[in-house]
C-alpha cells in the first residue's frame, strides 16, 4: 500500500475530529456560494472539508448517509426481504453467514427500524452483533438507531453500552434510553441520563412521552428539584397545554413530592382538565392527609361536568376513611359509594387495594362483605389485599378468618396467597403458624422463601441464614430480596464472617451491582465499621441514587467520619441528586457531633426552602442539632414552631436537656408533655431516669421508679435496664440487682447496664469482671458495647495485661470485631501505664486507618511521659487528618516545653 500524503493524513484527521465533535464544524452544504465550495468549516481553525474528492476517506460517506430513520425508509429494504417474519429470519440468517457483504448503512438502519417496530428482541440482537463484528460502531447515525431499537426491545444494558461508545448522541438515543429505563422500573438511571444530557447536550429536546416518563420517575423518587427543571423546560417550550398528559403528570409529580401548592398552580393554568388531571390533584391531597380539600375538589369536578373514573372514586373513599369513623365520615363514604358506576371484580379489588395501602381495616372488611352480598366472587387479589391489611394492623384473628375463607374457596395453595399468609402471620408474631403455612405450600419458590426470611429477619437472624442454606439445598435460586434479607440478618447478629460469605455468593450471582443490594451492603459494612468496604461497594455501583448516597453518608456519620460525610453530601449536591429527609437528618446529626453550626444552619435553610419545617422527624433532628451545639434557645424555637408535637419531638427536647445535665428543665418538659395530653413512653421514662441519676436526685429517681412500676413498665427491657444502670451508678447495687432480677429476659442489654453501672464506680473493677464472667456462664454472648465497657474499666484501673487479654478475646472467643473505640481504650490504657512502644505498635497494626482521636490519645500519652520523638510522630498524623486541630498544636508545644525541663 502506498504511503498516504500529508494532504490525505490532514483530511483523515479533520474527519475524525468532525465525528468526535460535529458541533465544532459549520455545515455549509445547503448554502454554498458555488458548487466547489467546502461542505464544512472548522469553527476555530477555519479548515475546510469536502464531501467529494480524491482525498475523501472511503468510510466518510456512509457515516453521513443517515441522519434520521423514518417509517417510510422501510420501503427501501429489498423487496424479497420485506414480506414476512419468516423471510426476515432467513435474511438475518444469511446476514450472519456473510451472504450480504455490501449492505449500506441506510439498508441496515431500515432493517433495524422494522425489527424495532415488530419488537423483535432476537433480531435486534442479531443486527447488534453484525454491526459490532463489521466495525460499523463508528457510524453515528446507525448506532443511534441501534440504541433506540435495543432500548425498545428491552436490551437496556446493550443499549447503554452502545450509547456510551458513541462519539455523538442524537435525540433518538437519549429519548429511547430514558424511556426504556423508566419503562423497566429504573427511574433513577433515567433521571441521571437526563442530567447528563442537560450538562452535555443542552440544545437537544425531549419528546412528550419522555417528559411524562421522567416526571413519573421524579414522583417515584420524590425528586422535587429535577421536577422543577423539567417544569422549566416544559414552560420554555410551551408544552403544558399542547399535551394533556404532560400537564396531568406534572400535577401528579408535584403532589407526590408534597408540593400541593405547585400542583394546584399547574392545575389552575391548564386550559383543559380531564379525569386524570382532577384525580392527580385529588389523590395528592388525600395522600398528604388533606381529606376535606380533596372532597371539595371532588364536588367541584362534578360541577364542571367532568366524569370521575374508578381511580377518582378510590381516592375519594380513602378521603372518607381519613376523616375517620365519625358519623359524617361514614355517611359520606356510603353516599360516594352509591354514586359509583357498575361495580365489577376489578373495581372491588382496586378499592380493597386502596384500603390496604392506607391500613383502613374497618372500611375494607365492610366493603368486602358488601361485595359478597352483591354476588361478586373473590379472587386471589381480594384475599391478598385483606391479608395485607391484617398484617399491617397485626390483627391475627381477622387474618385467620380470611385464611379460613381462602381455604374454603380453594385459593390457599397459590404462591401469591401463600406468601402473603406467611408474611401476615410473621408480622403478627405467629412464627410457628407462618412456618406451618410455608411447609404446606406445594410450590415453595423464591417469593415464599423470601416472605419467610423477611419475617425471621426481625426476630432471629440465624434462622434467616438457616433458611438461606435450606433453599439452596432444594435448588431454589436466591434473588436480590433473598440476599438483602441475609445481609440484614448478618448485620443484626453481628456475624462478619457470614456477611463476607454472603457477599461473595451474591457477587458470583452477579447481584453486587444491583442498587438495592449495593445500598444494603454499604449499610451493613458501615454497621461493622468497615468503611473501606462500604466505599468499595459504593464505587462499584454503576448508578448511585439518593438511597446509596444516604447509606454511605450514614456509615461515615455513625463511625465518626464527619468530614467524609460532609464531602459526600457536597458531591451529591453537585451531581443534582435529591437529598431526602432521612439524609438531611443524618447530616444534621454530623453537624451536631462536631458543633458545625454554619453548615447545620445551611441545612436548616434548605429544609425551610423545601417546605419541610413542619416535618416532625426533621424537626426533632434540628432540635437535637441545636441542643448539641449549646443553642438551646434556638432548639426551643424550632420546637415551638412545630404544629404536630408528637412523643418523638418531646423526647428529643427532654434528651437534649438531659445530655446537658439540666435536670430541672428536663423534668419541666416531662410534666408539660403530660399536661398537653401526651403520655410518656418507655423511652421518655428512660431519659428521665438518666437525668435524675446524673444529677444525683435519688428521691426524684425513686418517685419516677414508682410511676414506672405503677404503669407496669418496670419489666420493659429498655426501661428496666436504664433503672439498673442508674441504681448501680448511684451506689445502690442492691436496688440495681433487684430491678435486674425482675426483668423478664436478662439479655446482653440488661447485663451491659448492670456491668456499666459497676464499671463507672471507682474501685469496683473486681465486681465488674465478676459480673462479666457470670454473664458468660449463663450463655449470654457479649457484644461490642459490653466489651467496650469492660476494656474501658480496665483502662481506668490500669490493668494492662488483663486489658490485652480481653481485647484478644473479643475476636478469638466471642467473634466480635473490635472497633476504633476498643482500640482507643486500649491505647489509653497503654498510655496511662507508660507502655508507649506497645501503644504505637498497636496503632501500626490496627485493621483500619486510625482516626484523629487515636492520634490525640497518643499525643496526650506522649505529653504525660515527655516523649518528644513519638509525640512528633503522633502530631504529624493528627494534623494530616485535620490541619486545623488546635489541640494537637498546643499539646505538641507542651511536649517540647516539658522535654526541655
Amino acid at each position: 500500500m502506498a504511503p498516504q500524503s500529508k494532504s490525505q493524513l490532514r483530511m483523515q484527521r479533520l474527519w475524525k475530529d468532525f465525528f468526535r465533535d460535529p458541533s465544532m464544524f459549520l455545515d455549509c452544504r445547503h448554502n454554498k456560494s458555488h458548487p466547489k465550495a467546502p461542505d464544512f468549516y472548522h469553527k476555530v481553525t477555519k479548515e475546510p472539508l469536502w464531501l467529494h474528492g480524491c482525498h475523501i476517506p472511503r468510510w466518510v460517506p456512509d457515516l453521513l448517509k443517515l441522519e434520521h430513520v423514518e417509517e417510510a425508509h422501510v420501503l427501501n429494504v429489498p423487496q424479497e426481504h420485506d414480506q414476512s417474519e419468516l423471510s426476515l429470519n432467513a435474511f438475518l440468517g444469511d446476514l450472519d453467514q456473510g451472504s450480504y457483504d455490501c449492505l449500506s448503512v441506510k439498508e441496515l438502519a431500515c432493517i433495524l427500524y422494522k425489527c424495532k417496530k415488530e419488537r423483535s428482541r432476537e433480531h435486534v440482537l442479531q443486527l447488534h452483533g453484525y454491526i459490532q463484528r463489521n466495525s460499523l460502531n463508528l457510524c453515528i447515525s446507525l448506532c443511534n438507531t441501534l440504541v433506540s431499537a435495543l432500548a425498545e426491545v428491552g436490551c437496556i444494558s446493550e443499549a447503554q453500552q452502545t450509547f456510551d461508545d458513541l462519539l455523538y448522541h442524537d435525540e433518538r438515543g437519549w429519548n429511547s434510553l430514558m424511556l426504556a429505563y423508566c419503562k423497566h422500573g429504573e427511574p433513577h438511571q433515567a433521571l441521571q441520563l437526563y442530567r447528563k444530557m442537560q450538562d452535555n447536550e443542552g440544545h437537544l429536546s425531549l419528546t412528550g412521552h419522555t417528559l411524562v416518563a421522567l416526571l413519573k420517575g421524579c414522583a417515584t423518587l420524590r425528586d422535587f428539584r429535577l421536577a422543577c427543571r423539567l417544569h422549566a423546560e416544559i414552560t420554555r417550550k410551551d408544552l403544558l397545554n399542547k399535551d394533556d398528559h404532560i400537564g396531568s403528570s406534572l400535577i401528579y409529580t408535584y403532589a407526590k413530592c408534597g408540593f400541593l401548592d405547585r400542583a394546584q398552580g399547574v392545575f389552575d393554568n391548564l386550559l383543559f382538565t380531564d379525569a386524570f388531571s382532577w384525580t392527580s390533584l385529588i389523590s395528592g391531597y388525600v395522600e398528604h392527609g388533606f381529606a376535606s380539600q380533596a372532597l371539595d375538589f371532588f364536588e367541584e369536578m362534578q360541577q364542571q361536568c367532568c366524569m370521575p373514573d374508578s381511580f377518582t372514586y378510590v381516592s375519594i373513599l380513602k378521603a372518607c376513611g381519613i376523616i375517620g369513623n365519625t358519623k359524617y365520615g361514614r355517611q359520606l363514604a356510603w353516599k360516594v359509594f352509591g354514586m359509583l358506576p357498575a361495580r365489577d371484580l376489578l373495581f372491588w379489588n382496586a378499592l380493597l387495594a386502596g384500603y390496604a395501602e392506607h391500613g383502613l381495616a374497618e372500611e375494607a372488611f365492610e366493603h368486602f362483605n358488601t361485595m359478597k352480598q352483591e354476588g361478586i366472587s373473590c379472587n386471589d387479589v381480594s384475599f391478598i389485599c385483606l391479608l395485607k391489611i391484617c398484617g399491617t394492623i397485626e390483627d391475627v384473628d381477622r387474618g385467620y378468618e380470611v385464611h379460613t375463607e381462602a381455604v374454603i374457596v380453594g385459593l390457599d395453595g397459590g404462591i401469591s396467597i401463600g406468601s402473603t399468609l406467611v408474611d401476615m402471620y410473621m408480622r403478627c408474631g405467629f412464627l410457628e403458624e407462618a412456618q406451618a403455612v410455608f411447609d404446606e405450600l406445594p410450590d415453595q419458590g423464591v417469593v415464599t422463601w423470601n416472605a419467610l426470611m423477611v419475617g425471621y429477619a426481625e426476630v432471629c437472624g440465624q434462622k434467616v441464614l438457616n433458611c438461606f442454606r435450606k433453599m439452596q439445598m432444594v435448588n431454589v435460586s436466591p434473588d436480590a430480596v433473598t440476599f438483602i434479607c441475609c445481609l440484614k440478618a448478618c448485620m443484626n447478629i453481628q456475624d462478619t464472617s457470614a456477611a463476607l460469605g454472603i457477599h461473595l455468593e451474591l457477587v458470583q450471582e452477579g447481584l453486587d451491582r444491583d442498587l438495592a443490594v449495593g445500598s444494603t451492603l454499604i449499610n451493613m459494612y458501615g454497621k461493622f465499621g468497615f468503611l473501606a468496604k462500604s466505599r468499595e461497594v459504593f464505587d462499584r455501583l454503576p448508578v448511585r441514587d439518593a438511597v446509596a448516597w444516604n447509606a454511605l453518608i450514614t456509615a461515615y456519620v455513625e463511625n465518626g467520619y464527619h468530614e467524609e460525610a460532609f464531602n459526600c453530601f457536597d458531591q451529591l449536591h453537585r451531581l443534582h441528586i435529591y437529598a431526602h429527609p432521612q439524609m438531611l437528618g443524618c447530616i444534621l446529626k454530623a453537624c451536631g457531633s462536631v458543633h458545625n453550626v454554619p453548615r447545620g444552619e445551611r441545612i436548616h435553610t434548605e429544609i425551610a426552602i423545601l417546605g419541610w419545617e413542619e416535618d416532625t422527624v426533621l424537626g426533632s433532628s434540628l432540635i437535637d442539632f441545636y441542643a448539641k451545639c449549646g443553642l438551646l434557645v434556638t432548639a426551643e424555637a424550632v420546637f415551638d414552631k412545630l404544629s404536630n408535637l408528637d412523643i418523638v419531638v418531646w423526647n428529643t427536647l427532654i434528651v437534649a436537656y438531659t445530655q446537658l445535665q439540666q435536670t430541672e428543665k428536663a423534668l419541666q418538659y416531662f410534666d408539660q408533655m403530660q399536661i398537653n395530653g401526651i403520655c410518656p413512653d418507655e423511652y421518655t421514662y428512660a431519659c428521665i431516669v438518666k437525668a435524675c441519676s446524673t444529677s444525683g436526685t435519688t428521691m426524684q429517681n425513686k418517685k419516677i421508679h414508682a410511676e414506672i412500676t405503677r404503669k407496669g413498665l418496670e419489666k420493659e427491657l429498655y426501661v428496666g435496664s436504664t433503672l439498673v444502670n442508674a441504681y448501680a451508678r448511684g451506689g445502690s447495687p442492691l436496688e440495681a440487682k433487684k430491678v435486674f432480677t425482675v426483668l423478664p429476659t436478662q439479655d446482653v442489654v440488661s447485663w451491659s447496664a448492670l456491668i456499666a453501672g459497676y464499671a463507672l464506680q471507682l474501685g469496683e473493677i473486681h465486681n465488674t469482671l465478676q459480673l462479666f464472667e457470670k454473664m458468660i456462664e449463663v450463655d449470654i454472648k457479649p457484644n461490642i458495647v459490653i466489651m467496650l465497657i469492660v476494656i474501658n474499666a480496665l483502662s481506668h484501673s490500669g490493668q494492662v495485661d488483663q486489658g490485652q487479654m480481653y481485647l484478644e478475646c473479643i475476636s478469638s472467643l466471642y467473634h466480635v470485631t473490635p472497633t476504633h473505640d476498643h482500640y482507643s481504650c486500649m491505647l489509653d490504657l497503654f498510655g496511662r501505664a507508660g507502655h508507649m512502644e506497645e501503644a504505637f505498635a498497636m496503632v501500626e497494626n490496627m485493621p483500619f486507618h486510625p482516626r484523629g482521636v487515636v492520634w490525640d490519645t497518643m499525643l496526650g500519652a506522649c505529653r504525660k511521659w515527655r516523649n518528644a520523638d513519638l509525640g512528633k510522630h503522633a502530631f504529624d498524623h493528627a494534623v494530616m487528618i485535620n490541619e486545623k486541630n488546635v489541640a494537637a498544636y498546643i499539646c505538641m508545644s507542651n511536649i517540647y516545653a516539658s522535654a526541655t525541663i
